[in-house]
């Protein structure tokens, strides 16, 4: 869906607007995509502008105000942000926040490009989860399971738990006591699988217990997991730790 009318940008400072950023923010669905709106004034051939907005209500007011049915969709952190704006094409490279859409004129409170967002206000994040994560810290050391692999070899795989109610739900079925270790972000999780990676083969994410005989669905390496997806933004995977 798209909006044709002039968009005037309020006088905000863009880069403080960023670091002050709150999550969730929403946007909003039509059809196979989402609402954006096109600013006339530019030139001949504007840019569409992906409208987001910083609360829940505005959100809902919009959509109620343009009759589009289903519901706004949050965005969590500037991870999943990022996904979303990677996966924009021509002619949407713009975002526009907090629009007030009249029949006339989209005022905003600001206005930014899609390459500037990826570029330069977000950081680059392959994690295969959002964060928090957490681990189960036991006597032996971490909570996970032993499975086997295509060659029939055996391995340890590191349970992670993608919120804390995971690791609380694993520890109250498991026969072992054991506490919660939150993971904030990319860099401590970094620095936590580099410094078991010569003791812990894999890791799980979300393993569970049924009847007794642990389970898990998705797992990886360490290796794998250091080189390809917990990438730091120098795009160098971590060295290995010498003894």
């Amino acid at each position: 869906m798209k909006a044709e009318r002039e968009t005037q940008t309020r006088p905000t400072a863009e880069a403080n607007i960023v670091n002050q950023l709150k999550y969730p923010v929403y946007i909003l669905p039509y059809g196979v995509g989402y609402v954006s709106v096109v600013d006339n004034s530019q030139c001949s051939d504007p840019p569409h502008q992906l409208v987001v907005c910083s609360e829940l209500i505005q959100a809902q007011r919009l959509m109620q105000q343009y009759e589009l049915a289903g519901d706004p969709r949050p965005i969590d952190n500037d991870r999943e942000f990022a996904w979303l704006l990677e996966s924009l094409r021509e002619p949407v490279t713009m975002v526009t926040f907090d629009p007030e859409l009249t029949d006339d004129t989209a005022s905003s409170a600001w206005t930014v490009s899609v390459k500037a967002l990826l570029t330069v206000h977000f950081e680059p994040n392959l994690s295969p989860w959002n964060y928090p994560i957490y681990v189960i810290a036991i006597d032996e050391g971490f909570a996970g399971v032993n499975g086997t692999n295509e060659t029939a070899e055996q391995f340890v795989a590191i349970g992670v738990f993608t919120s804390s109610s995971e690791a609380e739900q694993f520890i109250g079925d498991s026969s072992q006591a054991g506490t919660p270790c939150q993971l904030n972000d990319l860099d401590e999780a970094v620095r936590f699988f580099d410094g078991i990676r010569d003791t812990i083969d894999a890791v799980t994410i979300n393993p569970v217990i049924d009847d007794g005989m642990q389970m898990a669905k998705h797992c990886l390496t360490i290796d794998i997991l250091l080189s390809k997806y917990l990438v730091p933004q120098s795009g160098v995977s971590p060295p290995r730790q010498s003894d």
